[in-house]
């Protein structure tokens, strides 16, 4: 039986980028969310991204101190 390749991890500045990227995003979404009276749209938005972020930094964690 063929035993699958373990794929490469995913580089770290990418990792930091996104990050970076997904947190811009729920500020923004965020901001969106208050001035507009609570949009369940940019609420639903600002989650998600809030949710990606987190994502990434337990990915960053986990590459800087295994």
């Amino acid at each position: 039986m063929d035993d699958k390749p373990t794929p490469a991890p995913v580089p770290l500045p990418l990792l930091i980028i996104g990050l970076i990227a997904m947190s811009g995003c729920a500020i923004w979404t965020g901001s969106l969310f208050y001035f507009y009276a609570g949009s369940i749209v940019y609420g639903v938005v600002a989650g998600i991204c809030i949710g990606a972020a987190y994502a990434f930094a337990k990915q960053i964690k986990m590459r800087l101190f295994p």
